[in-house]
């Protein structure tokens, strides 16, 4: 068996460019945290799904493009401990980027408490068991 090679020695046209998600790790540091921010963009939504369709359609349009934005963030992670999984920075920023969606904005209430039903209902009828994209309840 072949011993692995540090990521220096590995020539570059044999390597992911990850430029492609974000030009600099700083950029990437950036989105994490803006993303975090960003999830008060549901908070409007809270207690409201039920209003009617448009409310309920605008909170999952809202939800999607945080999806889309945690998929980026998160695959930048993943792919840069891949190529190099003995740096702890890579390894800290994986589990950070794994963290997101989980944080809770909400202090001595359930901050998942507006969206229960609906996540319930999802829940009952989902047929997605085991994807990685996050339920509506894991946003609110």
């Amino acid at each position: 068996m072949q011993d692995a090679r540090a990521r220096a020695d590995v020539p570059v046209a044999m390597t992911w460019n990850l430029n492609d998600l974000f030009p600099d790790p700083a950029d990437w540091e950036a989105e994490l945290e803006a993303l975090d921010a960003a999830r008060s963009d549901v908070k409007p939504y809270q207690g409201r799904l039920g209003d009617s369709a448009a409310t309920l359609l605008a909170c999952l349009n809202t939800v999607e493009v945080l999806q889309l934005r945690f998929v980026r963030v998160s695959t930048f992670a993943y792919l840069r401990n891949a190529q190099d999984g003995t740096k702890p920075q890579h390894q800290a920023a994986m589990a950070r980027s794994a963290l997101t969606p989980r944080r809770s904005s909400s202090r001595g209430r359930d901050p998942h408490a507006s969206c229960d039903a609906i996540h319930r209902r999802k829940r009952r009828s989902s047929s997605n068991r085991g994807t990685r994209i996050f339920p509506l309840a894991t946003w609110c």
